[in-house]
């Protein structure tokens, strides 16, 4: 009897590792052919790649001598809450399109978010299955699997009061590797066989996130962030830290006015003085 049940158990987990892997087959399926369908990055010689983030993080207006102080007209691809596999399409995109310049935010492929009462040793394991739940949703749903790709610049001008904020607001962040790098070296090899400079950004978070995350911690991450990018041989740029909390819009990190404007002059400043 024990045998018995022992081989119906071994038997239901292969079934349902099998089903799991099928319909992320077919998810992968609908991808390729969805990426397909982005869409040119127009004329514009620079172009950032990310996700809600990103969008907050670019003015909502270029200055007279645009994002990177060159005089260069630069366009984004952003995508809500953007997957490793999602910027991997969007910069092969960028790169058949001609595009000069490709800033490729980081978190989609170095980190991923946690509850901050989640033990961190557990981190890893989450994510991977929250991705993998994410998946079996798209998969089986009748709706569009993906959000839509956007060009709009976020222009909220709110500012961050964590007075307001729960302790559900608050998370940690663990280091993650991406999840096909094979997929991502290629292209960044044919970036350069092609002269497409292609560099990785991190955003900032807010200093009382950090404060509740562990500074040692915060660090930690931002030198994986470092080490990977080193890896795949992309320049990167990141802040240094937290940054106070009067830059952002609320506790995710989305920046306000002042935090774009900040971000704009630190990245133009650490593109002209690079080597």
């Amino acid at each position: 009897m024990t045998r018995s049940f022992f081989f119906v158990w071994v038997a239901s987990v292969s079934l349902a590792a099998l089903c799991v892997q099928l319909l992320l087959a077919i998810e992968h399926r609908k991808f390729e052919i969805y990426a397909r369908d982005i869409g040119s990055t127009d004329t514009s010689e620079i172009l950032f790649i990310g996700s809600s983030l990103t969008q907050n993080i670019l003015p909502s207006a270029e200055t007279p001598y645009s994002m990177l102080g060159d005089g260069r007209s630069a366009a984004i691809r952003i995508v809500g809450n953007i997957s490793e596999r999602m910027s991997n399409a969007l910069l092969a995109n960028a790169i058949e399109a001609g595009t000069e310049t490709v800033f490729l935010e980081a978190n989609a492929y170095f980190h991923d978010l946690v509850a901050l009462t989640e033990p961190a040793m557990l981190g890893r394991l989450t994510s991977v299955s929250r991705k993998t739940s994410e998946s079996l949703k798209r998969a089986v749903s009748f709706r569009s699997k993906f959000g839509p790709v956007g060009e709009i610049r976020n222009d909220g001008d709110e500012v961050l009061d964590c007075r307001q904020l729960q302790s559900g607001d608050y998370y940690r962040m663990i280091k993650l590797a991406p999840d096909n790098p094979d997929r991502l070296h290629a292209l960044l090899a044919h970036a350069r066989d092609l002269g497409v400079d292609v560099y990785f950004f991190a955003t900032p978070r807010p200093a009382c996130i950090v404060n509740r995350m562990g500074t040692d911690e915060y660090s930690d991450l931002l030198a994986h962030v470092d080490r990977m990018a080193a890896f795949y041989g992309v320049p990167i740029w990141r802040p240094a830290g937290a940054w106070p909390d009067e830059y952002f819009r609320d506790g995710h990190a989305h920046a306000n006015i002042r935090g774009r404007l900040r971000f704009q002059q630190e990245l133009s400043h650490w593109y002209r003085a690079r080597p």
